[in-house]
């Protein structure tokens, strides 16, 4: 199962490398019936994993602050960065004084990668007014988390050129329209206590809230991935217009900007409902590794800490998540077992399946059919490759947890008419999750489709497309799926999870 500490949920994550482990920081809520302390819902959580896969709970990193403090309220989210041996945790400080509609920057420090101390110069860091909508002149647009001051999730970097560090925070400047308004601020700084601000490095404007920025390098290209979707207030704003929530990105030859989006490719990790929350980042053994929140209700944006994801960037310097060879270890091969046979009626429009020396082909005329597996499928995953001669679509089923074909089960298609890829529910085929995939005929497409309890991950070619939460039978069996046409299915790979 994915990791989320006992009782609780996860929220917005970051990580750090320390002494050959990863660390993770998180926010967290309780789930129903929790019986933990109050005082954790509003503190900053510590976990450790040797493997990135295993987790194990380290207590609280930090707790909100006294009485009337600076940092009082629920705290918020941020980065850890190390140097010289000491780490700095950077995070949102919120106060009952300004009943937490003002943030701030705080700083805590720690030699152990345990022990967090407050930094006695804090709040380090608050918006200069002459960039940034501030105390003394709020911004007045009624938008996203309105009354609220931005000055939250910083996320800070070693200048490359061992010039300092900089660092990246959502904030707001003084605009005529929301979108206008939300931007990721820039300041860089000597010695990680004191910070001087310039103007903002990101200005999508035409995006309601960008928040929850991470930058970082890759093939000689610099990165920010920031958080945003139609909950902020805007529609159809990212590349993929299926998209209600994105994590997107932006991209510039400098550490310091500007960073721009790409628009004809700009979104990293996304979701037709709310899914996929707080994407950040953290290098591992040189591998650029990503972690999400992974929710657990489509409007629920809490849940668990997702699996490793490998962060990489194609020829045209596009940003993938692809599968992470540290996943590799948490599954065995499993035997299939035989097809069934679907004459019988059972499995609705009989199709015409012929078995071939490398694979299967399916075919079914003016309908779709499903070609079952015997042995039923649990958590794990199921991988082949597909490809599309004359279909419409073709796919894997799988958790059909009856003897027929009433009975339901999801499905993961390849639609050609569409270019989509969607994850469905048979037989009434609701739009559950869906990603715009130009589809090519007569090439093969590897389909990897991971499940773990409710949670569903779908790869094409080793590339991340579609994450979500969906709750349905914990077993059942799965099958190939083809539609309106024929389709080619081989090197079928079955995977259980330990």
């Amino acid at each position: 199962m994915l990791y989320h500490p006992n009782q609780l949920y996860v929220w917005d994550t970051w990580c750090y490398v320390w002494r050959n482990e990863m660390h993770c920081i998180h926010l967290q809520l309780p789930r129903k019936g929790c019986e933990r302390p109050a005082r954790e819902y509003g503190a900053l959580a510590h976990a450790v994993s040797p493997d990135l896969v295993h987790w194990r709970e380290a207590g609280m990193a930090l707790y909100p602050g006294e009485p009337g403090s600076y940092d009082d309220r629920e705290l918020w989210t941020g980065c850890v960065v190390e140097d010289q041996g000491t780490l700095y945790m950077y995070y949102t400080a919120r106060s009952s004084r300004e009943n937490g509609q003002v943030n701030r920057i705080g700083l805590a420090t720690s030699t152990d990668g345990y022990t967090w101390v407050r930094h006695p110069e804090n709040p380090i860091l608050t918006p200069d007014e002459r960039w940034y909508a501030g105390e003394k002149h709020q911004i007045e647009l009624y938008g996203h988390g309105h009354p609220i001051m931005d000055c939250r999730d910083m996320c800070v970097v070693k200048d490359p050129n061992g010039d300092g560090w900089w660092g990246f925070f959502a904030a707001r400047r003084h605009a005529d329209t929301n979108a206008d308004s939300s931007v990721i601020g820039l300041a860089h700084s000597k010695d990680l206590v004191h910070w001087e601000q310039y103007p903002p490095c990101f200005m999508p404007k035409y995006l309601g809230c960008v928040e929850v920025p991470d930058v970082f390098s890759l093939d000689g290209k610099w990165y920010m991935i920031c958080l945003t979707g139609n909950c902020y207030g805007h529609r159809g704003c990212v590349s993929d217009p299926l998209l209600t929530r994105a994590t997107v990105y932006a991209v510039s030859d400098n550490i310091c900007g500007p960073y721009v989006m790409m628009e004809d490719d700009n979104v990293l990790l996304g979701s037709v409902v709310q899914q996929g929350y707080s994407a950040k980042t953290v290098l591992w053994n040189g591998v650029r590794t990503l972690f999400y929140t992974q929710s657990e209700g489509v409007q629920f944006p809490h849940g668990s800490l997702s699996r490793p994801q490998q962060v990489r960037a194609d020829a045209k310097g596009h940003l993938r998540l692809c599968w992470h060879p540290a996943c590799d270890s948490l599954y065995i091969p499993e035997t299939p077992g035989k097809f069934m046979d679907p004459r019988d009626g059972r499995w609705g429009s009989l199709g015409a399946w012929r078995m071939e020396d490398n694979g299967v082909q399916g075919g079914c005329d003016g309908d779709w059919a499903v070609l079952p597996w015997e042995k039923p499928f649990e958590d794990g995953y199921i991988a082949c490759e597909i490809e599309l001669q004359t279909a419409r679509s073709a796919g894997i089923c799988l958790r059909m947890p009856g003897e027929d074909i009433m009975s339901g089960g999801v499905a993961v298609l390849l639609d050609a008419k569409q270019n989509q890829l969607v994850l469905t529910k048979i037989r009434e085929f609701p739009n559950l999750e869906a990603r715009t995939f130009p589809m090519e005929r007569n090439r093969r497409y590897r389909l990897k489709v991971v499940v773990t309890g409710y949670v569903f991950n779908v790869y094409i070619d080793d590339v991340l497309w579609i994450q979500c939460y969906e709750p349905c039978a914990r077993t059942g069996h799965a099958a190939l799926f083809v539609e309106h046409g024929t389709a080619f299915f081989a090197n079928l790979n079955l995977q259980k999870e330990l």
